[in-house]
């Protein structure tokens, strides 16, 4: 991608833009936190540019996992991923830390089980075992409950103990068993040409063959402030924005659409960036 020439005895940096392969197009989506309403529509947007792709022409689409949440279907959602997979694309799915919540959960790792009244902040995990935060916090504030709901789980505003273990078992026992294999398989990164994609982004210390999980799951600030430039652009969701935000070294995909409304994703052909979003 950058390339560093001699000219006339002097070094300079040349700088080519960013590409992937020209016989494959690239769409990725970011967040879709339980919304299949928007994700019915940003098919739809995917498909329309499709048209125009020659059909020699690989088409992949990266979804940055994210896909339960605040939202009202987020079962809907993974159902619509196994069973309704985009015609002629090549689908890769990615692990979002909301995702590894729900699978959690489900496994009743004992730490994440572990009920607090107070909010436990994990500012780092274990690169070993990967272990979401407090329940509490993704119960009542990620998006939990809301996800439970959309699997017919029966839940408690304010929880005991034994509330959480009763919503963990009634969970077990409705949700499918394709929806178990699917979040099991979900991978952590990805890379096409000059692009890396990820959930959350990376660790800008460390390179992209040797990063920690959780960073790629959950890292903020050391990785959306800083101006390195990578091996590869950084394709992520993760962090919320208004807009989507193209950098030199980044792109930011999620808009939050539990609470905007507004679902974005892009399309690479080639050198071309398009951004998509429906509403």
């Amino acid at each position: 991608m950058r390339r560093l020439v001699d000219h006339v005895g002097l070094r300079r940096v040349e700088t080519q833009r960013p590409s992937v392969p020209s016989c494959t197009a690239v769409f990725a989506i970011g967040d879709i936190s339980g919304r299949t309403d928007l994700l019915i529509d940003m098919h739809r947007t995917i498909l329309d540019k499709a048209k125009h792709i020659p059909s020699t022409q690989r088409k992949i689409i990266y979804y940055l996992g994210g896909y339960i949440g605040r939202g009202p279907d987020s079962a809907g959602v993974i159902d619509m991923l196994i069973s309704a997979p985009l015609p002629g694309f090549d689908s890769v799915f990615l692990l979002g830390d909301e995702d590894l919540a729900l699978i959690s959960f489900l496994k009743g790792e004992a730490d994440f089980l572990r009920w607090s009244g107070a909010k436990n902040q994990t500012t780092e995990l274990p690169t070993h075992y990967l272990v979401s935060k407090n329940v509490a916090t993704w119960l009542y504030e990620n998006g939990g409950i809301e996800t439970l709901r959309s699997y017919g789980v029966h839940t408690f505003q304010d929880p005991t103990p034994q509330n959480i273990a009763d919503m963990r078992v009634q969970l077990l026992r409705k949700i499918p068993t394709d929806h178990l294999t699917f979040l099991e398989n979900l991978k952590l990164s990805d890379t096409k040409g000059d692009f890396f994609f990820v959930h959350a982004g990376i660790d800008p210390r460390r390179g992209l063959a040797a990063q920690n999980p959780s960073d790629l799951l959950m890292i903020g600030d050391a990785f959306l402030n800083s101006k390195k430039v990578y091996d590869k652009v950084i394709v992520h969701s993760h962090t919320p924005y208004l807009m989507p935000v193209v950098r030199t070294n980044r792109i930011g995909i999620n808009t939050q659409p539990d609470k905007s409304g507004i679902l974005s994703g892009l399309m690479i052909d080639h050198d071309n960036i398009i951004i998509l979003q429906t509403k």
